[in-house]
């Protein structure tokens, strides 16, 4: 070819790269919403105990250390009692991070467009959106999750010890955040091993396929990891389990298919097909983590109660399953003019109706919090001086009854309600004091048969409803109610 005549090829990589620029460019984009009305919504149970914890526990004595000093570090930046964004601003600032992140993590695997589309399907999730805006420290565990699975795909592929024992590293400060972190941990033990041996690695390649030294690095460090670790780990779980009951693998599979969404999830399953098609070494590795770490959390969920986020770590490596069948897009080898269209199809299919999840997130569903702020809120103006106050999420309504309070563990402006104190209306009552509900019926559910018929019989007869805060998202009631009754 001329030196001066114009190389097809090289337009064509050109115009791809421009196109994963633009894609990764709209992933980061959609990432800023993470901080739009982060700090609009009520606080709920979880975050409320956050703020009590960071500011009055012994952080280092619990599983999650590293969770609590990053959302510390962040409550210290203001003065005053934080207020609801800046407890929210370590997982806002880690759910961002998600996106290039996972744009880095899985080029080795599917290429930087099929990263890029797999950061895409992650910056519009309403499920991610959800825990980025919630004061916990599940998106910080994908972030660690995601650093340590890069520096893994690459330490396996290049058989570094460097990058393997760094990406080892990251994945158990993973677990350090959430323990939720610890089944993709212990699938990153096994499963590449596993593969090697069962020979659905790459044939004759060891490096490759977890077979080499950097792979042997990991399972022996791992293990020893996993022994010394037992007994802690042993003792996490018998408290899981006394204090979650109701064990169910469906509950676990059913909200976790839920938050996925359908769309993502039915991408997802594409994707897996796709992967035992083809068997390319690192893309089986991948499908091979996901099945085994969520395999373990379904069995796990046969002897405690194991919800969806306990599975949220795996968020990403889904999307980069979903974004497999289209890693090749743009590739002019690969496909044709005629079938072009079906890449961006693919894609749009996903993300649209992703968006508009998210924008009834942020509008009609209201960030999907129970209204509490606004029930106890509305309490505190109309209460007398002598009544009582019963409620449900009681760390949450000394928040916003008490404006400095911020040892919410011990309530003094209102009578912690839950199933473990389900007759407490009956012994307050006999002060002959006004007493005011506030509840969402929808938690009864969880309450024990005769407590619950004793309750709403109590509410029916010797009460007034006088406010409701209604929110239904999807099948869930996530409605507060707020009852009175005189003295």
């Amino acid at each position: 070819m001329n030196a001066t005549e114009p190389n097809p090829e090289h337009g064509a990589k050109t115009v791809a790269d421009r196109w994963t620029s633009l894609i990764l460019l709209a992933a980061l984009g959609l990432g800023l919403v993470r901080f739009v009305r982060l700090g609009q919504w009520s606080l709920w149970l979880d975050e409320a105990l956050t703020l009590a914890d960071c500011l009055h526990g012994d952080i280092w004595s619990y599983d999650n250390p590293l969770g609590y000093w990053v959302v510390k570090a962040c409550l210290s930046l203001q003065e005053g009692r934080p207020d609801e964004f800046s407890l929210r601003l370590a997982a806002a600032l880690a759910g961002f991070l998600v996106i290039p992140l996972t744009a880095w993590a899985f080029a080795p695997v599917l290429g930087k467009r099929g990263s890029a589309i797999a950061a895409l399907f992650l910056a519009c999730s309403a499920w991610e959106l959800y825990w980025s805006q919630t004061a916990r420290f599940y998106t910080m565990a994908q972030c660690l999750g995601l650093l340590g699975g890069g520096l893994l795909l690459r330490g396996i592929r290049s058989d570094s010890l460097i990058q393997t024992g760094l990406g080892l590293l990251a994945t158990v400060g993973a677990c350090l955040t959430h323990l939720s972190a610890g089944f993709l941990a212990a699938a990153w033990i096994a499963v590449p091993w596993l593969l090697h041996f069962i020979g659905l690695g790459q044939r004759g390649t060891a490096r490759r396929d977890g077979g080499g030294k950097s792979g042997l690095v990991l399972l022996l460090i791992g293990a020893a990891g996993a022994v010394l670790a037992a007994g802690n780990l042993a003792e996490a779980w018998a408290l899981w389990q006394a204090k979650k009951g109701g064990a169910s693998a469906a509950h676990l599979v059913l909200t976790t298919g839920f938050y996925l969404s359908p769309w993502l999830g039915a991408a997802t399953l594409v994707g897996s097909f796709a992967v035992l098609r083809q068997r390319k070494p690192q893309q089986m590795l991948l499908l091979g983590l996901c099945v085994a770490g969520i395999s373990a959390a379904v069995v796990a969920s046969l002897f405690a109660r194991v919800s969806a986020q306990y599975v949220f770590v795996f968020l990403p490596w889904l999307a980069a399953l979903a974004a497999v069948p289209v890693a090749e897009w743009g590739r002019t080898e690969s496909h044709s003019r005629a079938t072009s269209w079906i890449a961006p199809a693919y894609v749009a299919l996903i993300v649209l109706p992703s968006l508009s999840t998210m924008a009834l997130y942020m509008t009609v569903r209201k960030g999907e919090r129970p209204q509490w702020r606004e029930a106890y809120q509305y309490v505190f103006e109309e209460r007398g001086g002598d009544d009582l106050i019963l409620g449900m999420e009681a760390p949450v309504g000394e928040y916003y009854l008490s404006p400095r309070a911020t040892d919410l563990r011990n309530q003094s402006h209102l009578i912690y309600f839950d199933s473990w104190r389900a007759t407490a209306p009956q012994r307050w009552g006999r002060f002959g004091r006004k007493l005011w509900f506030v509840l969402n019926i929808e938690q009864l559910e969880d309450w024990d048969a005769d407590d619950r018929e004793r309750l709403l019989a109590t509410l029916r007869s010797e009460c007034r409803l006088v406010k409701v805060f209604p929110l239904t998202v999807e099948s869930r009631d996530l409605s507060v109610w707020v009852y009175v009754r005189e003295a």
